[in-house]
């Protein structure tokens, strides 16, 4: 937490003994979605690949999100 508060960073697990650090806000669902947009496209119509934590935003702002077969269970029930 203190890195997130005082650095106005955010930590995400991408694995079970990995952790992204990225500035405050910076996701990649919010990296695609803005990509996405810009290219004039709609996210429904966007189908996104994940395995790890912090594919979850991913996953969630895709119109479709598929959660690979060794994605941990809880990257599965996001997707």
């Amino acid at each position: 937490k203190h890195v997130e508060h005082e650095l106005g960073l955010e930590c995400e697990w991408s694995w079970h003994d990995q952790v992204d650090i990225a500035r405050g806000g910076n996701s990649k669902g919010k990296r695609l979605t803005k990509w996405v947009e810009a290219q004039g496209w709609s996210m429904e119509n966007v189908v996104a690949f994940g395995d790890n934590f912090n594919d979850i935003s991913m996953l969630e702002a895709a119109g479709t999100g598929v959660a690979m077969g060794n994605a941990d269970d809880a990257v599965k029930a996001r997707a």
